[in-house]
């Protein structure tokens, strides 16, 4: 079922240059100097295993401990965000996208790494994910390096920070707590979590909310009494549980001033994130991937991305990008071409533009108009020279 719904994935998604003979080969038919020679330790279920799949048991001295894992992702501006431990880093999956051109598909998407970077090499590129954590995280950083402008990020997040040191109560915005999550946090931080939830309960433009949820989400351990250990959850002595033992995590900073750094460190980063990610955006569906994948091979791509635009509910623009949209209507015939292709609006009839439509030109919007100026662009010369290769930033 999972193969049938990946082919059914490709054949929608366009024509895909197969992956060549040599890496194949490489990959799916090595050598034996490159095959494990003896089986892992482990007992008789582990051999077994092995024996099944040792002749597809490849040696990748250079994929490192810090390649497979999240670590390298440590530098990675938007990934480096949230310690996603169990994913896997950035620059595997620029070596992964060498092997072949083509669309995407991650069914296991985890907090989107692999799609993300498919989105900002110009593949189309779909995550499955089943676990809302690494939802938030895929969408939090798509929605910023899909053009949401930086300083509306900045003012809502202002307003939060305003909100949550305030004083006043949100008991039905209390932490949804359950029985391993309970005295998880301390009685101030508590209140903070309920003040913050308040205020993202009440907002309307659902790519800020995206982000800010996010931002909150991502401080909850740093927070609390815990601490994630492998498979093991640490609890400090102070959280007023029975514990046999108790580590002591040191200081806690409070709720606003851990949000106050990391919503410091998404607005640091969001001007790199456009050019890293934003050349197609990835869809990013959250459920189970064996549900997903039997709903892509019978239904198809384009089914499934209607149901998740309609569970997203309309396209909420804030006042920049609706000037932004209704200047770049009025310029849609201000193209400068080069051998008969379109390379950009002429900008030399902007200002006449913005002040025929009383619009008053500011950065985020002359941003917002750069992103839709590229994307159209590349749709023009794409429809004017279907073999022409994508000419985006990063496109492999």
């Amino acid at each position: 079922m999972a193969a049938s719904a990946a082919r059914g994935f490709l054949s929608q998604v366009g024509d895909c240059e197969p992956m060549s003979e040599a890496r194949q080969a490489f990959f799916f038919d090595p050598p034996a100097s490159r095959r494990r020679q003896t089986a892992p330790p482990g007992g008789e279920a582990r051999h077994s295993l092995w024996r099944r799949f040792a002749d597809r048991l490849v040696e990748r001295p250079d994929l490192n401990r810090r390649i497979v894992s999240w670590q390298a992702n440590k530098r990675q501006p938007g990934l480096r965000w949230f310690k996603y431990k169990e994913g896997f880093s950035a620059d595997l999956v620029y070596a992964a996208l060498r092997l072949a051109d083509g669309p995407v598909l991650d069914p296991f998407a985890g907090a989107g790494t692999s799609v993300l970077i498919a989105g900002g090499a110009n593949r189309q590129a779909l995550g499955i994910e089943a676990m809302p954590v690494g939802v938030r995280v895929a969408r939090a950083i798509a929605c910023l390096a899909g053009g949401l402008p930086r300083g509306v990020v900045e003012e809502a997040g202002a307003e939060l920070l305003e909100a949550v040191e305030g004083t006043a109560p949100a008991p039905s915005f209390r932490f949804p707590h359950v029985r391993i999550t309970e005295r998880a946090f301390p009685a101030a931080t508590e209140d903070a979590i309920a003040r913050a939830r308040a205020f993202l309960h009440g907002m309307k433009d659902t790519q800020v909310r995206s982000v800010l949820d996010f931002a909150c989400m991502s401080v909850l351990e740093e927070t609390s009494y815990t601490r994630k250990d492998g498979q093991y959850l640490r609890w400090d002595h102070r959280c007023g549980r029975n514990l046999r033992s108790g580590m002591d995590k040191g200081p806690i900073p409070s709720f606003a001033d851990a949000l106050r750094n990391r919503l410091r460190a998404i607005l640091r980063d969001a001007p790199q994130l456009g050019e890293r990610y934003a050349a197609l955006t990835p869809r990013i569906v959250e459920g189970s991937a064996l549900r997903e994948l039997a709903r892509l091979a019978a239904e198809g791509l384009a089914a499934l991305q209607r149901r998740e635009d309609e569970a997203a509910g309309p396209l909420a623009l804030d006042e920049d990008e609706e000037a932004a949209c209704a200047l770049f209507a009025i310029l849609q015939t201000q193209w400068r071409r080069v051998d008969g292709l379109p390379v950009g609006l002429d900008y030399a009839a902007v200002p006449a533009a913005a002040q025929l439509a009383e619009i008053e030109l500011n950065p985020d919007r002359f941003r917002c108009l750069r992103f839709m100026e590229g994307v159209a662009a590349e749709a023009l010369r794409k429809r004017a020279n279907p073999a022409r290769k994508p000419t985006w930033r990063g496109s492999g």
